[in-house]
């Protein structure tokens, strides 16, 4: 008896709908025209002989209003099917809701039962449009499901979940990457950084992998630097970020040290074929890269420290060090001063 309604609830699938009535939703896409929410539901269709991991095609149904809710109803209705978000696994913001509505589709997607809140938040510079065209191709549907494995399952740069972006009085405070998407290839290129409904900075490269380190997302840096007229390309291991409330003249000061290994670097003049030997003194080399690494991290941490937000959450080591003090600085303004951090980098090359 047990069995036999197991069979018959795995058949039917959940709430009564039977699995072929179900569009099984694997994106959620929204924008912003400056007038009214766009929003996509990006559902993946198999072949009857497919296998979990396999989808024949891709449909985009979308809908939208001035609401985003009722935009979201408006899609799920373009289609005779039941939406089922239970696999859906990515929220992607075209071009018009990252630049002034990522507060209002966080809050909305971390409070409604559309979607889920284990969903990755990704930025992107795409339309509705875009996502039309692309949705056409035959290669998308494997494009999206490479997406949730290589980039969820073994990501270069993490992925930040609905859930920890809460939305405060103040709107979003933190960091969302963002998603460069073709109809063949999906990579993150960059971290967008948010203080209220708008961004702040955009941080590529080695400022990225920075701001992955500072959140603890990270713990290898990819390096390539010019010093001496030569140009050196290294790897730091064992990249960590130190940290250690010390009172200073002024009040507190938070001391971060960034420290790590070098164990492989190649350095080049134009006229020279690539060669460790050619790159001088270790111990010269070594300070070279501490000083440009701690400056780089310098201007990172400034980005995202300031009366605008805090998003590596730096102001929790005074709080722990002194509440009463840190609570004082909170209300009179003088917490988030730049002179209240202080960056050294200590990397050695081996």
């Amino acid at each position: 008896m047990i069995l036999a309604a197991f069979l018959l609830l795995s058949l039917s699938g959940c709430g009564g709908v039977p699995l072929g009535r179900r569009a099984i939703v694997k994106a959620i896409f929204v924008d912003w025209t400056g007038s009214r929410f766009e929003t996509g539901l990006l559902v993946l269709d198999s072949a009857p002989s497919a296998d979990a991991e396999q989808a024949s095609s891709a449909s985009l149904y979308c809908g939208a209003a001035q609401e985003l809710s009722a935009a979201v109803v408006q899609a799920e209705q373009q289609q005779d099917r039941t939406p089922f978000y239970g696999q859906n696994q990515l929220l992607i913001l075209g071009k018009g809701a990252a630049e002034s509505k990522a507060d209002a589709v966080l809050q909305y997607f971390g409070t409604e039962q559309a979607g889920r809140p284990g969903m990755a938040v990704f930025v992107s510079e795409m339309t509705t449009d875009t996502m039309k065209e692309l949705t056409q191709a035959d290669s998308f549907a494997s494009t999206i499901l490479q997406l949730e494995k290589e980039i969820l399952e073994q990501p270069a740069v993490e992925p930040v979940m609905v859930y920890e972006l809460p939305v405060g009085e103040d709107g979003v405070n933190g960091c969302i990457p963002r998603l460069a998407l073709t109809d063949a290839d999906a990579s993150l290129d960059a971290l967008v950084l948010y203080a209220g409904s708008e961004p702040q900075t955009v941080w590529e490269g080695q400022e990225m992998q920075l701001a992955q380190l500072m959140a603890g997302h990270a713990n290898r840096l990819n390096c390539l630097r010019e010093y001496d007229g030569r140009t050196v390309r290294f790897t730091v291991d064992s990249a960590h970020i130190q940290r250690q409330v010390e009172r200073g003249e002024d009040g507190p000061c938070l001391h971060l040290v960034l420290t790590g290994t070098v164990r492989w670097l190649s350095a080049s003049r134009a006229d020279q074929q690539p060669g460790i030997s050619q790159t001088g003194s270790r111990q010269s080399l070594s300070q070279q890269i501490s000083q440009t690494l701690a400056a780089d991290l310098q201007a990172v941490v400034q980005d995202a420290w300031n009366e605008k937000g805090d998003a590596f959450r730096l102001g929790w080591w005074f709080a722990v060090w002194d509440t009463v003090w840190y609570n004082r600085a909170l209300q009179d303004g003088t917490l988030r001063q730049p002179e209240r951090i202080e960056v050294e980098a200590q990397i050695a090359v081996l």
